[in-house]
């Protein structure tokens, strides 16, 4: 038996050994190929910025703020902030 990090027992049986797991590098290679996303379901600003396309069409104008939102979270970031004010204080 096995006794992990989190405290969890394994039988050691029932744990994969290494050697059965052999996968060549084109496997390897044909398995990382076919997850790649090929198509950008959202544009990324800094992406685009790393690719060396400057697109300001996705940060400005900075959208607008959802009014029930906004009165939604008021509190919570006031709770928040008189945590964080008190930490290491």
């Amino acid at each position: 038996m096995t006794t992990t990090n989190a405290g969890t027992t394994i039988e050691r049986e029932k744990l994969p050994k290494t050697t059965e797991l052999e996968v060549t590098e084109q496997e390897a290679r044909a398995v990382a190929e076919a997850a790649r996303e090929t198509e950008w379901a959202s544009p990324s600003f800094v992406r685009e910025l790393f690719a060396g396309d400057l697109r300001l069409e996705l940060i400005h104008p900075y959208p607008e703020h959802d009014s029930e939102e906004e009165r939604r979270a008021v509190p919570f970031l006031g709770q928040l902030d008189d945590l964080l004010r008190s930490v290491d204080s």
